[in-house]
């Protein structure tokens, strides 16, 4: 099975929050309202954005500048979020 295929398997709609941990222990990870779906032009709104959390716990959001419209984009092989 495809990555993409795998993926629309898993998700359902509304906001979610995708964590990720490291090899090195570094979490970071993103919030979306939208829906991951198999595309290749992004989607997604301005209210996405991408997060990490430092050594204390901390989080610290990177929200979208506004500059473009590079939220989320997902293909068979890969997954992004935040492009600019």
């Amino acid at each position: 099975m495809e990555f993409g295929k795998r993926w629309e398997a898993k998700t359902s709609s509304g906001a979610h929050i995708l964590a990720i941990r490291d090899e090195t222990g570094k979490t970071f990870g993103s919030f979306a309202t939208s829906m991951w779906k198999i595309s290749s032009k992004y989607f997604g709104s301005g209210e996405t954005f991408l997060w990490q959390a430092n050594q204390e716990e901390d989080v610290v959001a990177y929200k979208w500048t506004g500059q473009n419209d590079y939220t989320l984009i997902a293909e068979n092989e890969f997954i992004a979020m935040g492009g600019g």
